[in-house]
């Protein structure tokens, strides 16, 4: 658990078993070129704030801690469902991932409900690729999200349920093939039902400039409304 405002380098690979927590009301900077090898079952729990800031040449990266072959001619880090997850808590505000490389999960970005009266996420210059179930999946938040591919995964990969969110000259696209899939690229939501079969609103405004959204299904857009 990071308990104070910290700092990773790129100066060394960083292998995590089980889980990192960001305590709320703290910072997780992340440099240029910081790797981080995720065991199986491991995740990023962040209630405070994450702040990942990678470049063209050195991105940091979040990925599986494989580095051999599921079978000649296919590495492990090809491969989802070797992690869990990174997840922006209810209480989590104002994180930047930018040059930021994530694969290999049973999700990718997990953001969880807040207020969408502060941006939850800006996410930028990334890819978030090869996922079981959805390489973004938020509800009620506020997004920034520009010049990123969110690609491949066995279930929508990307999901928004309520909030607002802006993507601008993004790449969305499923073209999974290691796994079954199930569902369309892109999800956007207002209402879902609750354990007594009553729909609850949930107010959505998305807006998508620019962008590439595709896959090997016929209808790659789903709408729940």
């Amino acid at each position: 658990t990071i308990l104070t405002d910290t700092t990773l380098t790129g100066q060394r690979p960083i292998l995590l078993y089980d889980s990192l927590v960001v305590a709320e009301n703290v910072t997780l900077s992340l440099q240029e070129g910081t790797t981080l090898y995720m065991h199986d079952g491991a995740r990023v729990l962040v209630y405070g704030r994450l702040d990942a800031r990678g470049s063209l040449d050195k991105p940091v990266t979040f990925r599986g801690d494989r580095l051999d072959e599921v079978f000649i001619g296919l590495p492990y880090a090809y491969y989802p469902g070797q992690w869990y997850y990174i997840q922006l808590k209810a209480t989590s505000f104002d994180n930047v991932l930018d040059h930021v490389h994530i694969s290999g999960g049973y999700y990718g970005l997990v953001a969880d409900s807040s207020s969408t009266d502060r941006l939850k996420l800006t996410l930028t210059n990334s890819v978030v690729h090869n996922h079981v179930y959805n390489s973004l999946f938020s509800v009620c938040n506020k997004l920034e999200i520009a010049n990123t591919a969110l690609t491949n995964s066995g279930e929508y990969t990307v999901f928004l349920l309520g909030g607002e969110a802006r993507f601008t000259h993004c790449t969305l696209a499923n073209h999974m093939g290691l796994i079954s899939r199930d569902g369309p690229t892109l999800v956007l939501a207002n209402a879902l039902l609750d354990s007594l079969k009553h729909e609850v609103y949930y107010p959505l405004q998305a807006t998508f400039s620019n962008c590439l959204i595709a896959g090997s299904q016929t209808e790659e857009i789903g709408f729940a409304f």
